[in-house]
């Protein structure tokens, strides 16, 4: 029941792909059961702009090109939940097996697969918004849409394989409805905790 999963602490990996839905997943994680949402890219972004030792730490890495500490930083917003009392949804991680790897060895956690083909993908991604005052050539588009999905492809297999052997991975068929994949998430979520 969701009072007890409020009670417990949980912490929500999803691995998937752009346009596969965790977005709005997450958003439902968060007014159903009161999680917290983080992606990399927010706690990158509010690091690099904090004018304290961490974020010119992660600045000078940038500069230096170097590989991020990732899995730091999620470490520390997962020890920052717990404190506060909130689970967690981490969505858009690991992109690759390094991450899962040193990540899985800190932390465990439910991880979800939204599951869905290429061309779905592909279709939500071109369905979204662009604001009015951007232009880019529809082909263009189209081109950056296909990278982005033909990279999360090729380089999700061997996380999602990863995870498989662990047993630790639950794939949700994300070509359904979003109140489907709710649905199935939630049965899950209730019936591990």
């Amino acid at each position: 029941n969701e009072e007890g999963i409020q009670k417990i602490f949980i912490l929500v990996v999803y691995l998937s792909g752009p346009g596969s839905g965790k977005a709005l997943q997450c958003e439902r994680m968060e007014e159903r059961f009161g999680l917290r949402r983080v992606t990399l890219g927010d706690l990158l972004c509010s690091e690099l702009q904090s004018n304290n030792d961490r974020g010119r730490y992660l600045r000078d890495f940038l500069e230096r090109g170097e590989q991020l500490p990732e899995v730091s930083l999620l470490c520390d917003a997962v020890v920052s939940s717990v404190r506060q009392g909130k689970g967690l949804v981490i969505s858009g991680f690991p992109r690759d097996l390094r991450q899962a790897e040193d990540y899985e060895a800190k932390v465990r956690a439910q991880m979800f697969l939204l599951s869905c083909s290429a061309e779905t993908m592909s279709s939500r991604l071109q369905c979204r918004g662009r604001p009015a005052s951007t232009f880019q050539p529809a082909s263009d588009r189209e081109s950056v849409l296909h990278r982005r999905v033909e990279s999360f492809c090729s380089d999700s297999r061997a996380v999602a394989a990863y995870y498989e052997r662990k047993t630790l991975l639950h794939t949700i068929d994300a070509e359904r409805s979003p109140d489907e994949v709710f649905a199935q998430i939630s049965h899950i979520l209730e019936s591990t905790f």
